[in-house]
């Protein structure tokens, strides 16, 4: 007699079997979509528009650091105190009301030596001004080096230029580029 198992006998080898067709079924459906997809590769397009208009800031901001250094604390916020007033004379004298202008906190550091030992107060403030009048604060910018001259540690930083009604010229310029990558398309 023959020693063959029949189906009954090993009950893992139907469900085997529908597990491997199942696959293969899975991998026949990947393959036919990749293909699909590689047929269609290089037959598409994609169309950018692109529009510019030049505008002008209306609206600058510029902003200034005093800076101090002494051995006690007392002398350097009083130096600071008289670089403050500095500025303020020259804000004024470039035509800056008392409230066109803010100066703002005062903050101290310590220096240490290697042993520990404080060596220094390093005292700082800002200033900051800011106007629709975006070349008197440029000029503004370029005269505060006469500080300098002056022994007024102060670090002034370049100003910045804002436009504040972007908002009103976003719509705008998409629609002009919508429209170039509409003409962009029909020339293709």
């Amino acid at each position: 007699m023959e020693d063959k198992k029949s189906n009954d006998e090993n009950p893992g080898f139907l469900p085997g079997m529908v597990i491997i067709g199942l696959a293969l079924v899975v991998c026949a459906f990947v393959a036919r979509s990749t293909m699909i997809q590689i047929k269609g590769f290089g037959r598409t397009i994609q169309v950018t528009g692109a529009a510019f208009k030049p505008i002008t800031s209306d609206f600058a901001i510029w902003e200034g650091n005093l800076q101090t250094s002494a051995m006690s604390l007392s002398a350097a916020s009083a130096k600071l105190s008289r670089d403050a007033d500095a500025v303020k004379a020259f804000l004024a004298s470039s035509g800056f009301k008392e409230g066109e202008f803010e100066i703002g906190p005062v903050q101290v550091y310590r220096s240490y030596d290697r042993e520990g030992q404080p060596t220094s107060y390093n005292l700082s403030q800002t200033i900051r001004t800011q106007a629709p009048d975006v070349a008197r604060i440029t000029q503004l910018s370029t005269a505060a080096s006469a500080l300098i001259q002056q022994g007024v540690e102060l670090v002034s930083m370049p100003p910045r230029y804002v436009y504040t009604k972007l908002e009103d010229v976003k719509i705008e310029m998409i629609k002009a580029a919508t429209e170039n990558a509409k003409l962009r398309a029909e020339q293709l």
